[in-house]
């Protein structure tokens, strides 16, 4: 069965806990299926493909849309729906189903983005070049007396790297991500600073900084004349507000005149060479990212050496900790300190 794009106003109801559901926030599925319950389908979870409670079972009635549920309270929601208890619609609407061999399923999620259409959703419509280091950043710097030196990065005091994104992506979701991380990220920085208490990033906390953290590093790649992470990371983040589950995010603090750095390097696989993971490692004010994408999905672990380079970087996603101390007690105080973080994957 091929998924669809689940489409809702802004606000909803969840069908599983009745809380509220912000569309460009929160991780959300779309449910339709049979009044009774009996068959449902679930759209948004994975891109380009719908997940069933019974994939040998395809309706030969009406199905309808039933509502929406946050990704975390699926099963409580199939659990009301089969039960009767659901605050179903009173006038559903009726949605046609198409299953079968003549089904196209996008099979191109593992290749990187055309640079000519939307990474997150590939939409070709209202393009335009978006700021991979925010707008609000460059204000931000200026607002703390800190003067960017003339580049080829820098143009009208403002970083200026940029990559090809949508209208509907970049005025939507992408916009609440930047405004709810850039208030975690600044009171990041001035703890990192010494100016103000240290803090205790809660889970909420490190996966915001985590999936704003993937997010520019995506960018970054997309940025490129050679992009290599494939579209279905950007579509997985899209969807779940979260990093790829084949990415590992950490951050640290740095005391480097840095602004706007990045460096990508590349594991490869032994033998034939292909690129197994591309590591990103940036810099934004004076706290460092760095994030891993495995082309191969698994799980992400860093080998341990034990010395400061790896003390300093804490890991945030996938979380180790409910509560993790910020920031660590070691700071990236040397160019030759920045080069063993960037190489610490090999």
């Amino acid at each position: 069965m091929s998924g669809r794009d689940p489409i809702f106003s802004t606000r909803a109801e969840c069908l599983g806990c009745d809380g509220r559901i912000v569309r460009n926030r929160d991780p959300w599925i779309e449910i339709i299926g049979k009044l009774d319950g009996s068959w449902l389908s679930f759209h948004g979870i994975e891109p380009a493909v719908a997940a069933v409670t019974d994939e040998n079972d395809i309706p030969d009635r009406e199905v309808y849309l039933l509502g929406w549920a946050h990704q975390s309270c699926v099963m409580k929601a199939i659990d009301r729906i089969e039960s009767g208890t659901a605050d179903l619609p009173q006038n559903p609407q009726p949605i046609q189903v198409e299953a079968g061999d003549h089904i196209v399923f996008d099979e191109t999620l593992h290749l990187a983005a055309d640079r000519q259409s939307c990474p997150f959703c590939d939409s070709r419509e209202a393009m335009s070049d978006e700021h991979v280091w925010p707008r609000w950043y460059s204000r931000w710097l200026g607002e703390q007396g800190v003067t960017l030196n003339p580049g080829p990065n820098v143009r009208r005091l403002s970083i200026d790297v940029t990559a090809k994104i949508c209208a509907s992506c970049n005025n939507t979701w992408l916009s609440v991500l930047e405004n709810d991380a850039g208030t975690l990220l600044k009171k990041m920085s001035v703890a990192a600073r010494g100016i103000a208490n240290n803090l205790s990033l809660t889970d909420a906390d490190q996966k915001l900084a985590a999936t704003w953290a993937a997010k520019t590093s995506y960018m970054i790649d997309a940025a490129t004349e050679a992009p290599t992470i494939p579209r279905g990371y950007f579509h997985s983040l899209r969807l779940q507000k979260a990093p790829h589950e084949g990415s590992g995010v950490w951050v640290g603090r740095m005391s480097l005149p840095l602004a706007a750095k990045y460096e990508r390097r590349f594991q490869l696989l032994e033998g034939n060479g292909q690129i197994s993971a591309v590591v990103t490692t940036f810099s934004i004010a004076n706290l460092v990212f760095q994030v891993y994408s495995t082309m191969f999905i698994g799980q992400v672990t860093l080998p341990f050496i034990g010395d400061q380079i790896d003390q300093a970087m804490t890991q945030i996603w996938p979380k180790l900790t409910d509560s993790a101390e910020w920031p660590s007690q070691f700071t990236i105080g040397s160019y030759e300190a920045w080069d063993r973080v960037a190489q610490r994957f090999g």
